[in-house]
C-alpha cells in the first residue's frame, strides 16, 4: 500500500493498487483532482482529470 496526499485539503488515502483505493474515492467524492505521493523518496504529482503527471512545486 502506498499513500497519496490530496493537494487541496490534505486528505491522505491509499493508492489504486490497494483494495479500497481511498485516494481515488476521495477524488470522486470531493472533486479534488490533484494528488501527490506521500511516500519517502517519491516526488511526483498526479492530476486525475487530465490523467497526467505535473511538475512538483
Amino acid at each position: 500500500m502506498h499513500l497519496r496526499l490530496c493537494r487541496a485539503c490534505g486528505h491522505v488515502g491509499c493508492c489504486d493498487q490497494s483494495p479500497n483505493q481511498h485516494a481515488s474515492k476521495h477524488f470522486q467524492a470531493a472533486q479534488h483532482p490533484i494528488i501527490q505521493s506521500f511516500e519517502k523518496g517519491e516526488d511526483w504529482i498526479w492530476c486525475y482529470i487530465d490523467e497526467v503527471y505535473l511538475e512538483p512545486t
